[in-house]
């Protein structure tokens, strides 16, 4: 049972990731229909042209997507292969 509990914490922060993860593809889906308005980027923030801003945004994104699934497999490997209790950490009786 104590297993459990401690698996509670981790599984919440691994949903919030799973999400925040998914959101990366749609927000990545906006930004491109959103730059087919011309009204949409006029005044947007007088930096380097639609195709620039496009590319550093989908550059974050990237960069988002894939340390966001490295962390969600760095934390679930390690809960994963956590030990159950004392019994099985200390291995096979010898």
């Amino acid at each position: 049972t104590r297993h459990r509990l401690r698996l509670v914490p981790v599984a919440a922060v691994l949903l919030v990731l799973f999400v925040v993860t998914l959101f990366c593809p749609f927000r990545a889906g906006q930004q491109v229909l959103a730059g087919l308005d011309h009204n949409f980027v006029v005044d947007a923030w007088g930096g380097p042209s639609y195709l620039g801003a496009a590319l550093a945004h989908w550059l974050d994104l990237a960069l988002l997507f894939y340390g966001l699934t490295g962390l969600m497999a760095w934390l679930g490997g390690r809960v994963l292969s956590a030990p159950r209790d004392r019994a099985t950490a200390a291995g096979p009786p010898s």
